[in-house]
């Protein structure tokens, strides 16, 4: 009976049995629904007071108030339309009404859930979640292209309401990280070191970036530099810049590496680029190596090592010919340390790697691992099992520290077997 609703009735000793496909009964009962809530919408659009708007326009009005608003204009769709929607669909219908009018339409109790740590929409039919790291299929629905644009429109339109970024404590909960190495970063970027942030795609770099770059001390001109702005910084000296596609004339295009070049000239303090994707590596490598300390960035790769090629690989999309042991020294002499984030199998989000950038020997640039992530194996549940260890080697720019007045206890860097426990008292960030 899944697939088939069946309604029939007795004539005699024969039953009559009529077959409907589910799907079109539960259509057919959309398409009501959906048209009960436009109707009872355009109502409050045409009717509400102005009392009524204020007060759905505050945050503040309490949600039984902005309830009692909505049911007031239900009671009168159902005195017009006495059969349109039964009584115990009115809370659905209500809450309905509300998310199209205040909030992200059918979307907003998934934004609402925090389980959900992304959603995907394909398209008004088809829209994805991201829970505890797996990807799934749900169940909501927008009613045509057209909804989904309204709401895409919303999302775009400045509200005037901000969203709370992650924070460092949140990651350290999360398991992306563990205290010492939050410590650590935290120093780091106190001390104008300069990092790029590595990973594979939805590893959690921006999530990583917003967090280090909290770190920068208040005063300082930070200019941050994206295709799309997703950095949250809570500094009040912030500029930032966005590229701009061409025209349909094909004029008018402004790149990262226009900004970045530009930028230069806007005395930054710190420059923040959210992806090195292409020719403008050469230009963020210059302006570290010309006194802009403290830079972050971040870049598509799996590991460290890696990183590096893809740098490397970058700096020669900016078109001029560079010999391979020029490009590498500019890496070597700019980038201090990498942060290699990563996707684990069970869809959690860890840095595997906080590895510093050493020097030239012959045409290698060489490395070494201050902390990582040892992964033993997976729980009963699936979820990967492991601990992050520093290896007790010590990164040669320590001399940064002392000139920036951060100090770190003597034996901070020594290696341990089982990683480090964070302890709520024991908060250094």
């Amino acid at each position: 009976m899944s697939l088939l609703t069946r309604l029939g009735r007795k004539e005699g000793s024969n039953t009559q049995l009529v077959i409907f496909e589910s799907s079109q009964v539960e259509d057919e009962r959309d398409d009501s629904f959906q048209n009960v809530k436009k109707r009872v919408h355009k109502r409050m659009v045409d009717e509400m007071t102005t009392d009524e708007q204020a007060a759905l326009s505050n945050v503040k009005t309490p949600p039984q108030q902005v309830e009692a608003i909505i049911e007031k204009y239900c009671k009168r769709e159902a005195q017009e339309n006495p059969t349109a929607i039964p009584r115990g669909e009115w809370p659905q219908l209500i809450n309905d009404i509300r998310d199209e009018m205040l909030g992200l339409g059918p979307i907003e109790p998934l934004r609402k859930d925090g389980s959900i740590s992304e959603i995907m929409v394909n398209g008004p039919k088809q829209i994805f979640v991201e829970r505890h790291g797996k990807l799934e299929l749900t169940d909501v629905k927008f009613r045509d292209e057209q909804h989904l644009m309204n709401i895409i429109e919303r999302i775009l339109t400045p509200l005037g309401r901000r969203v709370e970024p992650l924070t460092v404590q949140n990651l350290i909960s999360f398991g992306t990280l563990d205290g010492k190495m939050a410590e650590f970063l935290r120093a780091c970027v106190k001390a104008r070191i300069n990092i790029l942030v590595s990973g594979g795609t939805g590893s959690g770099k921006t999530t990583t970036l917003n967090v280090i770059s909290s770190f920068i001390p208040e005063g300082e001109r930070i200019v941050t530099i994206e295709d799309a702005a997703e950095l949250q910084l809570q500094q009040v000296h912030v500029v930032r810049l966005e590229s701009r596609p061409a025209n349909i004339e094909g004029r008018g295009a402004v790149t990262i590496r226009d900004l970045v070049r530009n930028c230069l000239r806007m005395r930054p303090d710190r420059i923040i680029v959210g992806e090195c994707r292409g020719g403008e590596a050469l230009d963020m490598l210059q302006a570290m190596n010309t006194g802009h300390d403290g830079s972050l960035t971040t870049a598509h790769a799996n590991s460290p090592r890696d990183a590096l090629t893809r740098l490397e690989t970058m700096v020669l999309m900016a078109g001029f010919e560079l010999p391979v042991r020029a490009i590498r020294e500019q890496i070597a002499s700019a980038i201090d340390l990498i942060i290699q984030q990563s996707r684990i199998r069970d869809g959690s989000r860890k840095i595997t790697y906080i590895t510093e950038v050493q020097h030239m020997e012959g045409t290698t640039i060489t490395t070494q691992d201050i902390f990582r992530f040892e992964q033993t194996g997976f729980d009963e549940n699936g979820k990967a099992v492991g601990h992050f260890v520093s290896t007790g080697l010590k990164p040669s720019f320590l001399d940064k520290f002392e000139l920036a007045g951060v100090h770190l206890p003597d034996d901070f860097f020594e290696g341990d077997d089982g990683g480090t426990t964070f302890h709520e008292e024991d908060d250094m960030v």
